[in-house]
This record gives C-alpha cells, sequence and structure tokens, in this order.
C-alpha cells in the first residue's frame, strides 16, 4: 500500500515538474447566435496532453407551425449537454499549438408544444424529452496571445445515439419533426475565445 501511495505522489510530482500547468477557461463563440452559453475548463496535465470538459445550456427558443390536420402549434424548446474531452498535442508545447481530441458528448432537451385546434379554439399541451449520447473527434489548432488571452477552433465527426420520451398522451406528431429527427452522424466545431492562467 506503502509503495502505491509513493508511486502515485511521484507521477504527480512528475506530471507537476516537467510541464508548466495551465488552466484556460474558454466560451465558443459559435453558440452565441443560437442562444447557448458554451463555456469550458482545460488543465493542461503535461505537454502533450490537456483535459478539457465543456457544459452548455440552451436558453431555448420557440417554433410555430402547422400539423397535419391543420392545427396551429408552438414548441418551446430548452437543453444542456456536457462534453469530457482529451487533447492531445503532438508538438509537446503545452496546451498550444495542432492537437487531436477524441471526445465523448450527453445532451438533454426538453420540448413543450402548445396546439390550438382551428375549428373549436380548443388548447391541447404535449411534453417530450430528447436524450443523446455519443462521442467523437475533432482536431483544431490553438494560440495563446500574452499570458492570458487564447484562441481556439475545432471541427470533427462524431456518432450518436437518440431516444426519446413522451409525457402522458403526447406522441412524435405532436412535435415539430424538424426538430426530433436528428440522425446519428453530426459535426462538431466552434471558435473559441479563453482566459489562461
Amino acid at each position: 500500500m506503502k509503495k502505491c501511495i509513493l508511486t502515485l505522489v511521484s507521477a504527480l510530482a512528475f506530471l507537476s515538474v516537467n510541464a508548466q500547468v495551465q488552466n484556460k477557461i474558454s466560451v465558443n463563440l459559435f453558440s452565441i447566435p443560437v442562444r447557448t452559453f458554451n463555456i469550458a475548463y482545460e488543465r493542461q496535465m503535461n505537454n502533450n496532453i490537456g483535459l478539457q470538459m465543456t457544459a452548455y445550456y440552451l436558453f431555448g427558443y420557440n417554433t410555430d407551425w402547422v400539423d397535419e390536420s391543420g392545427n396551429n402549434n408552438t414548441t418551446k424548446s430548452s437543453g444542456w449537454g456536457v462534453i469530457p474531452e482529451f487533447r492531445f498535442y503532438p508538438m509537446g508545447n503545452g496546451i498550444k499549438g495542432f492537437y487531436i481530441g477524441p471526445h465523448v458528448r450527453y445532451r438533454h432537451f426538453d420540448f413543450s408544444t402548445e396546439e390550438t385546434q382551428t375549428l373549436s379554439g380548443a388548447r391541447n399541451t404535449y411534453e417530450s424529452n430528447w436524450n443523446q449520447i455519443g462521442g467523437g473527434v475533432v482536431v483544431g489548432g490553438q494560440w495563446h496571445f500574452g499570458n492570458a488571452v487564447n484562441f481556439d477552433i475545432y471541427g470533427g465527426p462524431g456518432f450518436t445515439t437518440n431516444s426519446f420520451s413522451y409525457v402522458g398522451t403526447a406522441n412524435s406528431t405532436d412535435f415539430d419533426s424538424g426538430r426530433l429527427n436528428a440522425g446519428s452522424f453530426y459535426f462538431r466545431s466552434g471558435v473559441r475565445l479563453g482566459y489562461s492562467f
């Protein structure tokens, strides 16, 4: 047991001595136009490896649409997600320059549709949840300006599973099909502006 503890302490000390430890907080500028706050924290582990955790929240938007029966509908949506990511920097300059970033992604969305029937004027409300679990890989580059400001751009493909659940009598016809018919493949990209410390 004592040998295991000494080995762990030695490994942590090696990482700290052989790399100038850096931390970075950044926001994705691509997310702002779609009403999403996307923030990430990256920790430099050594000269070649960084670990990043991204979290984001979709503040929501309304979509007006007409169903097959001619009824008017308004679907409200909101959601959140997390992305743990391992970043490998082959140049060995810490969290700078070119990198490869395999990641996993979890997303959760809430939908609420208010239906107004054309003939009777009656109103009904339907709710559903959408969960996605997947993963992929991005390639990107990161540049630092001075001691604090950094710029990060990346992109790459991913694969995800989709799971829908409906509350009460709701079903897929009660929601905007354009929002729910998501495919299995996605492309993740971003332009991040950050602060290093």
